[in-house]
């Protein structure tokens, strides 16, 4: 890349990047939303900053015992029911910043928009997109109505899907031009920092590890490339789940059979069809689930059998990951999320369901799927031309008042949160 082209590049990411951030920040103008999951997030970080530990000052409808009663018999409720990752980021950010805990919150949030478009830009170089191309794409998926509406409240979705992103993102810059191990074990490792925030940031492992291992060697050097791609995210899992039995009575949820039903299809296909249309009624959401499912298709056989715009053959060791491979990742790294979701509501907690919160890593990815198509056989002007129409669709379903949760005041007082929490 000449450097000319270089800080051309520079530039235009550094403005997808501001542009989403404007968005997030015009949205909120009062701060981050308050919500029942917030609740327990804010209370373990305090709980944290006082020296208690991660702890929680009340019990959710998981605990079998009521918050007094809890409290009076073991004096505490250890953080079972999340992982975690994102009240000690909250505790970091506000050592780090002024504003409180709220104002930490704020920033992680404006931290997961950036870090979105960052990674988003990187899969798109790798997919062979024009610099401008890259620049639209990267914008498009960091103007997701759902991360931006995520972002500003005190929850830890957008994060983790940013941070699972950013471990497939960090997997593109494999090759043999790179110190692969070193590449492998940093995908690795953020990976395993999405799944101490979420759970479901495994998927960014497996995505990883689709990026890094190369099937025609032994098998001794793809578990190797398991070993640094997806190990670390299972030790993290492992370790939380251990150390939850050693701290005793919780909030964990309890292990029990629902089966799933035709409820979770309905609401698969109506989160996917939200996707384009946000909020429409459930024939007209089911129907644009259908066509965006055929889009994905054609997008996935674009990638399939097409090469990267000026794409010289590349040696095998030298080779980048191609496109066709950095799709099925971003497929992986999708349907991951979905059968964790899956995995849960069915053995764990029947309230997990196939929503539009739940499913932002998947909806992120997927729409980088198609979005990376598009740099596989039309000129640049072109896709330019079709980002630009999908960018300003997008910020037409993304733009709007910021959506209250809970009925607390802002900025909220403990008490009130934990007062609308016992009656959510």
């Amino acid at each position: 890349m000449g450097s000319r082209l270089r800080a051309a590049s520079f530039v235009l990411v550094l403005a997808a990047v501001a542009v989403a951030c404007a968005l997030f920040v015009h949205d909120s103008p009062d701060g981050q939303g308050i919500a029942f999951d917030s609740a327990h997030y804010l209370s373990a970080a305090t709980n944290l900053q006082q020296g208690n530990g991660l702890v929680v000052s009340f019990t959710s409808g998981f605990d079998p015992l009521s918050t007094p009663t809890a409290l009076a018999e073991y004096g505490k409720v250890p953080l079972t029911h999340f992982p975690p990752g994102y009240p000690v980021g909250l505790v970091i950010a506000d050592a780090l910043l002024p504003g409180g805990l709220h104002g930490a919150a704020r920033a992680i949030g404006l931290v997961a928009v950036a870090l979105t478009v960052l990674c988003a830009w990187v899969i798109l170089r790798a997919m062979g997109s024009h610099v401008v191309v890259a620049a639209l794409g990267a914008l498009l998926i960091g103007v997701t109505p759902a991360l931006q509406r995520l972002a500003m409240w005190v929850l830890s979705d957008a994060i983790a899907a940013a941070l699972a992103l950013c471990a497939v993102a960090v997997a593109c810059l494999h090759s043999g031009r790179t110190r692969r191990s070193s590449i492998q074990l940093a995908a690795g490792l953020v990976a395993a920092a999405s799944v101490l925030v979420r759970y479901g940031g495994v998927g960014g492992a497996l995505g990883a590890f689709v990026l890094c291992v190369d099937w025609r060697t032994a098998w001794r050097s793809r578990w190797a490339v398991a070993a640094r791609t997806v190990l670390p995210s299972v030790v993290a899992v492992v370790a939380m789940f251990a150390v939850n039995a050693l701290r005793g009575a919780g909030e964990a949820r309890p292990v029990a059979w629902h089966p799933p039903g035709s409820y979770d299809a309905t609401l698969l296909f109506a989160t996917t069809g939200m996707w384009t249309l946000g909020n429409r009624s459930n024939h007209v959401l089911y129907v644009a689930s259908g066509v965006l499912f055929a889009v994905i298709a054609v997008a996935a056989w674009q990638l399939r059998t097409g090469r990267r715009l000026g794409e010289r053959d590349d040696t095998p060791e030298h080779a980048r990951p191609s496109p066709a491979r950095i799709g099925v990742a971003l497929g992986v790294f999708a349907l991951t999320q979905v059968l964790v979701l899956l995995a849960t509501s069915t053995l764990l907690d029947n309230d997990v369901g196939f929503d539009r919160r739940l499913m932002l890593p998947a909806e992120l990815a997927m729409g980088l799927l198609v979005v990376g198509a598009l740099a596989v056989r039309p000129p640049a002007l072109l896709s330019a031309c079709a980002l630009l129409v999908l960018l300003f669709a997008r910020l037409q379903v993304a733009t709007g008042p910021f959506p209250q949760g809970l009925a607390v005041p802002h900025p909220p007082s403990y008490d009130a949160i934990f007062d609308a929490v016992a009656t959510y």
